[in-house]
């Protein structure tokens, strides 16, 4: 049967990050009446759960068990902290979301078999769907970048297109709110802003697998006097853990905002920077499943200037031992 399975979350830690000294678990169940499924929701929402569909049958296809598309059925929890696809065979019951003070530990799925058993199981693919939490902070802006093989031709290997796509999102703390946080001398002739970034890569192609990817931001070309100073990015150092429970993020006293991170292990920050506001990520690794990273920065800017970011997108796919590997890049005009 082709099991339920949670695609797509908020920032899960592993384990091995649920420290005991912290104590104030609980449990939020959602029943099946709750949840709300794919034909329900539009926007960003709506192609995250279509994405979540497509890489569920994929994850299946990868291993030799086809799924119909039109069988699979997509929902997320009131919170949308988390997206779960399941096959024909297999019915949500509910989704269970596991906290430690407050932070997003384990997510499960209640099911039951409906006694049409079309499909064999599969593992699960497990991604994040959330997009960044925030206090103090308002978000000044959002999107991202598709890579096709018209940005590079060498995303596509044989007859298919692997996929490759670049997130971003962009705070500013209203001035009202900025001694809550920063003291007069920081706040003379400044404005405070924060820039947090996405990158999600999947090598969709048979026997073809990801050995890289990497996340890059910095000022837009030419406008990097509208920055004083970087004040935290994340990931920082050659740190392979995730910080924060699962998350990344930026805050001084109650002005904050963190991404989910998708993934713990072999993400560093990148090192090579062209300017010192430059921040990202990198993984390394092999897979044929989807990787997604994620990166954050805050900076003080001038005040009165709008900082404008160029993004950088970089992929390695290898596609076996007769192949040489396939390096897709995709940046902003500004880059």
């Amino acid at each position: 049967m082709a099991s339920a399975a949670i695609v797509a979350g908020a920032g899960l830690a592993s384990p091995a990050q649920a420290a005991p000294k912290q104590t104030a678990g609980k449990v939020t169940r959602y029943d099946r009446a709750t949840l709300r499924p794919a034909a329900d929701v539009s926007g960003v929402l709506r192609r995250k759960m279509d994405t979540a569909k497509s890489d569920f049958v994929e994850s299946h296809a990868r291993r030799g068990r086809n799924v119909d598309s039109r069988t699979v059925d997509v929902y997320t929890d009131p919170a949308q902290s988390v997206i779960v696809a399941a096959g024909a065979d297999e019915a949500v019951d509910g989704i269970d979301l596991g906290t430690v003070d407050g932070v997003h530990v384990a997510a499960g799925v209640r099911t039951h078999q409906t006694g049409v058993v079309t499909n064999p199981a599969a593992s699960a693919v497990v991604g994040f769907a959330g997009a960044p939490t925030y206090s103090e902070y308002v978000q000044d802006g959002s999107g991202y970048h598709t890579v096709t093989a018209t940005n590079d031709a060498d995303i596509k290997i044989g007859g298919t297109v692997n996929f490759l796509e670049s997130w971003y999102w962009k705070y500013v703390l209203p001035e009202a709110k900025e001694a809550n946080s920063f003291g007069s001398a920081m706040r003379s002739g400044s404005d405070f802003y924060v820039y947090a970034r996405r990158g999600i890569a999947d090598a969709k192609s048979s026997g073809t697998s990801l050995v890289d990817l990497t996340i890059r931001s910095r000022p837009w070309g030419g406008t990097s006097g509208n920055l004083k100073k970087m004040l935290y990015s994340a990931p920082g150092g050659s740190a392979t853990s995730c910080s924060e429970q699962g998350a990344i993020g930026v805050g001084y006293g109650p002005a904050s905002v963190k991404i989910p991170r998708s993934n713990c292990a072999s993400v560093t920050q990148v090192t090579s920077t062209g300017s010192a506001f430059e921040f990202g990520a990198d993984w390394d690794g092999d897979t044929s499943d989807q990787i997604a990273i994620e990166a954050i920065a805050s900076y003080q800017a001038v005040e009165g200037k709008v900082p404008s970011f160029a993004d950088y997108i970089w992929a390695t796919f290898d596609p076996g031992l007769l192949s040489s590997n396939k390096d897709v890049k995709w940046t902003d005009t500004g880059w």
